[in-house]
């Protein structure tokens, strides 16, 4: 059984985070080594990728089945500190986004959802 996220409704700024057009800014807390499918008519503005040990593993971000967004693991091989990524994208696809997350490397997205995220 897939698991299921609720939203959760935050101010239009998350600190540090890009405006969106919408009057309300949602987030996911994603888990490690979890992949994730987001609603299908959805826009992202931010990713913030939260890496545990210097191992962590890859992000992939897809629309359907196009990559858009890989993060190597050797992107957190030196210093593995949180980052995020400014991203303000609508996906393409009836698929929605896909957010792959390696071992030991967890996130959080920001943006407007029009329903509910699933683990895959």
């Amino acid at each position: 059984m897939a698991a299921e996220f609720e939203l959760v409704n935050v101010s239009t700024r998350i600190a540090g985070s890009v405006p969106v057009d919408d009057s309300r800014t949602e987030y996911f807390a994603l888990a490690a080594g979890s992949t994730t499918i987001l609603s299908t008519a959805a826009t992202l503005t931010k990713l913030v990728v939260v890496p545990n040990t210097t191992g962590a593993g890859a992000v992939t971000l897809s629309d359907g089945t196009t990559a858009i967004l890989t993060i190597p693991a050797a992107a957190h091989a030196i210093d593995p500190h949180p980052y995020s990524v400014d991203l303000n994208i609508t996906n393409e696809s009836t698929a929605g986004f896909k957010l792959v997350l390696g071992a030991s490397v967890a996130a959080l997205v920001a943006g407007s959802f029009s329903g509910a995220a699933t683990t895959a």
